[in-house]
């Protein structure tokens, strides 16, 4: 029967669609985790709290979109479709709170990367080897894990230290690298590149992944809501008229 050929086709359109959101909500968890990680360093340097609860917020929706895949899943294969308005309300909530935090995530991120680089300048002045007060203990730290993490040295590249702060007499020991790294002055022994194109870069890296993901799941989404209440309704409307011709009412 041809509504037979349709309906199955259009449960394996959402097996293969729920085990999509499946993979795409377990890239997005990882993704954001790496961004975590990067926007440590950032906010050595600038005030990120309200970019880490969207990540934070991301990672749970993200969390809670893999178990609704793993329900419509189970909805799909048992054909236990009684449950699917719920299904489609919480898949909304978690398609609104995706985008939102998304969008704010690029709004928060312009001017994030506009504020570090000025931060990283003042901090640089204040870079001690002692770190004689607080502020140049902070500064120290932030700079030192910051170079060995990203494997980069100074703003701009390893001669602002002579402008930023000569009272070194070079750059700080957390520059040095050995020949063979990557982005190693074989002649200096010192990463060639500077912090802020190397820790925005990555960040901006992680982040185009996560809205590329994020908008892709989205739109995944959208599409297992309305194919399952389609899908649905369609088999109820099967089991309605092969009732209906077996009934002794039409024999």
């Amino acid at each position: 029967m041809r509504s037979e050929r349709i309906l199955k086709a259009q449960k394996w359109n959402l097996v293969v669609i729920h085990v999509l959101l499946l993979l795409g909500a377990c890239v997005l968890i990882a993704l954001c985790s790496k961004y975590f990680d990067s926007l440590r360093y950032i906010g050595a340097f600038t005030e990120t709290d309200k970019i880490l609860i969207l990540i934070i917020t991301l990672i749970c929706t993200s969390g809670l979109l893999a178990l609704l895949s793993i329900l419509g899943f189970y909805a799909v294969i048992t054909l236990k479709m009684a449950s699917v308005n719920w299904y489609s309300v919480s898949m909304a909530l978690v398609l609104m709170f995706n985008l939102t935090s998304g969008i704010l995530i690029f709004t928060y991120q312009d001017s994030i990367t506009s504020e570090v680089r000025d931060n990283m300048v003042s901090q640089a002045k204040v870079y001690t080897v002692a770190g004689l007060s607080n502020n140049e203990a902070a500064a120290t730290l932030a700079w030192d894990n910051t170079q060995l993490r990203f494997k980069c040295c100074g703003v701009n590249n390893f001669k602002d230290w002579r402008a930023y702060r000569p009272q070194l007499r070079g750059s700080p020991n957390s520059c040095s690298c050995k020949t063979e790294e990557e982005y190693c002055n074989q002649e200096l022994n010192v990463f060639d590149q500077g912090c802020y194109k190397r820790m925005v870069e990555d960040g901006n890296v992680f982040l185009f992944a996560i809205a590329g993901v994020t908008f892709g799941i989205s739109f995944l989404q959208l599409c297992a809501v309305r194919l399952l209440e389609k899908y649905k309704r369609d088999k109820e409307d099967l089991e309605l008229r092969v009732e209906f011709f077996s009934s002794d009412y039409y024999t």
